[in-house]
Parts: structure tokens; C-alpha cells; sequence
């Protein structure tokens, strides 16, 4: 069976007030392999937006990574939230 778009989930970063920018920075880096030029990226996008999509993955690591970053947030006291969606489909020309 071939993989496609659909057989992928978006892992969304969704801000809050509460936890802090090093905070998501530092689970960016550590869950989502990112760099930190990538990470502080995506962290002002989740500030300015209101959320921010990280990456695609198969669904079973889509929520792997989301468990352990919400863990790890609920451990140090943050309400960090995140969700899964869908990946679009690629758009044909």
C-alpha cells in the first residue's frame, strides 16, 4: 500500500498565556528533531497566529510526539496544548 498526504497527520502547537516561549522552544527541539532557528520559527508563529503547524507525520508518531510534549509540559506545570489534523492533500495543477 502507498503512503499518501492523507495517511499523515499535522501536529499544531496552539498557544497559550501561560507557557513560556523557552519552554516550547526547548519541546520544539527535543519531540520534533527541529533546530533551534526552526523552533523559535515556529513558536513566534504560534504567538503572532494563534497556533502553528510543526510537521506531518504517520498518525502513530503524530501522537507519540504530541503525548510526550503534552506530558512533559503538564509535568513542569504548563497548559500547553497541541492537536492533530489531517495533512491536505497535495493540490494537482
Amino acid at each position: 500500500m502507498t503512503k499518501t498526504a492523507q495517511d499523515r497527520w499535522n501536529v499544531i502547537f496552539i498557544n497559550d498565556d501561560h507557557t513560556t516561549m523557552d519552554f516550547v522552544v526547548c519541546v520544539l527541539i527535543r519531540y520534533f528533531d527541529l533546530d533551534l532557528l526552526d523552533a523559535i520559527s515556529v513558536m513566534l508563529e504560534a504567538n503572532r497566529k494563534g497556533q502553528a503547524i510543526v510537521a506531518g507525520f504517520e498518525f502513530d508518531e503524530a501522537v507519540r510526539r504530541l503525548f510526550d510534549t503534552v506530558l512533559s509540559a503538564r509535568k513542569r506545570g504548563f497548559p500547553l496544548e497541541l492537536r492533530m489534523e489531517p495533512a491536505a492533500a497535495p493540490q494537482s495543477n
